[in-house]
Order: structure tokens, then C-alpha cells, then sequence
């Protein structure tokens, strides 16, 4: 009976022990991780894109499927339209790998709470860097699907079309390198821990990823105005 009281009493300090450097890593990995929003760009800053985005939502109503359905379907994969004027390549934006968000769930599925090697840390952070990029792409799909459906339903030339969209293109393409620079950092930073443990990955993770998608708005939001515009001065 002794024994195990004594047992008892040694587990409750290495318990402590442990919840304290589990605490202290998540802390560590908040500081040196944080998304720093004074890196990104005045536009991604201002709420002035969600009230454009509302404004266009009323402006193209039956074509944008409703701004839900745009939200909730958090930038989804269209089929692109069948065009040999305008068209969207997946290696504009370096995406490597087609990644869904069921592929970084299995992938996290296997990580060990209490430890995870450097190996798989790099393997995950890579298939999570292709799922960011396959996002943005997806918006960007989606956003060229409906100019391309509006701009069709007020006769607009698909010259015109094409001049457009390239320039908004160029844009998108502009964003991006700044949010993807962005989140490389945090990787970075992330990849200098000497040790980690796989809760950490698991909050990095569930802590970034509604940042990214936010970003990811914010830039759809600016340039979905841009075609707007782009429609209402060519019918004036």
C-alpha cells in the first residue's frame, strides 16, 4: 500500500511537469508564430472589402450563387469553363500537389500528441502549403467562373473579357506572393523549434488556417470590385 502511495506521490509532480512544458511550448510556439497582420498590405487591413463584397454580392446576384453559398463553400473547386481565350493553370501558383482539407486530416490523424519528429513535420508543412495554394487557386477559378458568366449575360466582347481578367489576374497572382511569403514565415519559424510536440502542430494548424482564409477574402473581395467596375464602365 506504501508503494503505491509513494508511486502516486512521485506521478503527481511528473504530471505537472509535463502539462507545464506543454504549456510552455504552446506559449513559445504563439510568440514566435503569430500572425503578424502589420506584414501584409494596407488593402488586406481595411473592412472597407467586406462591404464591397456585399455590395457586388446585391449588384450580381444570380450569378454569384449568393455571398453563403461563396463563404461556406470556402473557395471550392469549379470545373473550368471550356474556353480557349481564357483559361487557369494550376503551376501559375507552384501547386505541386492537389491537396484537400481531408488530406491534411489524414495526415494529422497519425501525429503523436506527446511528440513529432522533424520528418514528419516537413512532410505535413508541405502537403499543408499545397493546400493553401489550392485554395487560393479554387478563388480565383471561381472568381474567373463568374466574370466570365456575367460579363457573357451583358454582351460584353470576350476580348474585353480577356483584358480584364489579366489584369486582375496579375493582381491575384501579386496578392498571393504576399500571403504565401507570409505563411512560409510562419513555417520557418516554426520548423526552429528544437522541440515540438504534435499538440502544438495540431493549434498552429487550427490557429492559422481561418487567418489564411480571411486573407484569402480579403484579396477575392478587393478584386471581385475591380470586375465590377470593369462591367459597369463598359455598359456606361
Amino acid at each position: 500500500m506504501e508503494k503505491i502511495i509513494n508511486t502516486y506521490r512521485v506521478s503527481i509532480p511528473n504530471s505537472i511537469f509535463f502539462m507545464l512544458f506543454m504549456l510552455l511550448n504552446v506559449i513559445l510556439l504563439t510568440i514566435t508564430c503569430p500572425p503578424n497582420i502589420r506584414e501584409l498590405p494596407k488593402w488586406q487591413l481595411s473592412s472597407r472589402c467586406q462591404r464591397e463584397l456585399s455590395e457586388c454580392s446585391l449588384y450580381l446576384n444570380d450569378y454569384l450563387l449568393g455571398k453563403k453559398h461563396f463563404t461556406e463553400t470556402k473557395f471550392r473547386e469549379y470545373p473550368p469553363k471550356k474556353s480557349t481565350l481564357i483559361s487557369m493553370n494550376r503551376n501559375e501558383l507552384g501547386i505541386r500537389q492537389h491537396v484537400r482539407r481531408r488530406d491534411i486530416s489524414n495526415a494529422m490523424n497519425s501525429v503523436n500528441p506527446f511528440y513529432l519528429s522533424k520528418k514528419k513535420l516537413h512532410r505535413i508543412l508541405y502537403i499543408y502549403s499545397n493546400y493553401i495554394k489550392n485554395s487560393f487557386y479554387d478563388m480565383m477559378n471561381f472568381l474567373l467562373e463568374t466574370f466570365m458568366d456575367v460579363a457573357t449575360k451583358y454582351g460584353i466582347p470576350e476580348e474585353y473579357q480577356i483584358k480584364c481578367w489579366e489584369e486582375c489576374k496579375q493582381g491575384l497572382l501579386a496578392d498571393y506572393k504576399i500571403i504565401n511569403r507570409y505563411f512560409q514565415m510562419r513555417f520557418n519559424n516554426l520548423t526552429k523549434h528544437k522541440i515540438l510536440l504534435g499538440a502544438s502542430l495540431h493549434y498552429f494548424l487550427f490557429f492559422h488556417t481561418p487567418c489564411y482564409y480571411n486573407y484569402v477574402r480579403k484579396s477575392s473581395n478587393r478584386w471581385t470590385t475591380f470586375l465590377k467596375e470593369k462591367i459597369q464602365n463598359y455598359k456606361s
